[in-house]
């Protein structure tokens, strides 16, 4: 990567109601290893900042900053909002934790893009990926608090508004499958 891991901050997303896996699905056990674990593995081959977005305090015991939504029940949007002023780095990325097999080349595609545009997320088989995510820190605070007073709490407006989506499959040196993707909502996604 062009870049020095001090710059750049993961956000494991665990804010999720895990409805459909009947308990917070972060726990849930993938091949040995709980999927907010192999997240974090993830986010560790870019970064050793990571920051948990989550109302669930157990996800202390991995020894990360958890930090929970200000505002309740608004997504995705309202975890991000929400662990902004934690944010020490000029960069970071969103990585859900229902999706514990990304390739951690996805975040160094999007991060010579960043660069120039300020916020940038993934497509990829013409499927639009919008909590994969890169952004600038300061933009995104700037921006975050009128866009919240517009009530349009859709990540996928709220990059359509604010940045860009990088398609995947046009990249050069694709290596990244859909497998990286592959979203762990029930026992039965596997």
């Amino acid at each position: 990567m062009v870049y020095s891991s001090t710059d750049i901050t993961c956000i494991v997303l665990a804010g999720g109601n895990s409805s459909r896996m009947g308990f917070d699905k972060g726990f849930f056990v993938v091949d040995g290893v709980s999927m907010v674990e192999r997240v974090i593995s993830i986010g560790r081959c870019v970064t050793d900042n990571i920051i948990i977005s989550s109302n669930n305090n157990e996800y202390k015991k991995f020894g990360f900053k958890v930090i929970p939504d200000v505002e309740k029940g608004v997504g995705p949007i309202g975890g991000l909002a929400s662990v902004l002023n934690e944010i020490e780095t000029k960069f970071a990325f969103t990585i859900p934790v229902d999706t514990p097999f990304v390739d951690p080349e996805i975040f160094s595609i999007l991060f010579p893009r960043v660069l120039t545009e300020n916020l940038v997320a993934v497509k990829y088989q013409n499927n639009i990926h919008p909590l994969f995510m890169m952004f600038n820190v300061s933009y995104i605070k700037e921006k975050m608090p009128l866009y919240i007073q517009t009530k349009n709490l859709k990540m996928r407006d709220f990059i359509n508004n604010l940045g860009s989506f990088v398609d995947i499959d046009t990249c050069e040196k694709n290596s990244i499958d859909s497998k990286s993707f592959l979203n762990i909502n029930s026992q039965k996604d596997l």
